[in-house]
């Protein structure tokens, strides 16, 4: 996925939802200490609760990432029709 934004201190950051990023900071919340990051918008302390949170919003993310692609896949598979696949193309393409 292109990542996510989780706000803290009122600013926006960019958080990487790569399978690297998503474990270095499950990694980083699992040590249980508070941290000094460096996001692509600069550098914030993050305590535990702010790394469980990312991790939190990081997971629900993906989950949701995957359950719409199982969801398509349902749809192709139950395509029966080069036009319900160019529909299906199109709805694809509309959300980007």
């Amino acid at each position: 996925t292109g990542g996510i934004k989780v706000a803290f201190g009122g600013v926006d950051y960019s958080i990487d939802t790569s399978r690297d990023g998503r474990n270095i900071f499950m990694q980083a919340a699992q040590l249980g200490a508070n941290t000094t990051w460096k996001f692509s918008e600069g550098w914030v302390a993050l305590t535990v609760a702010d790394l469980q949170t990312i991790v939190q919003a990081v997971f629900t993310h993906v989950q949701q990432c995957f359950a719409e692609e199982a969801a398509l896949v349902v749809q192709i598979e139950a395509a029966t029709s080069i036009g319900q696949l160019a529909t299906i193309h199109q709805t694809l393409t509309s959300k980007e």
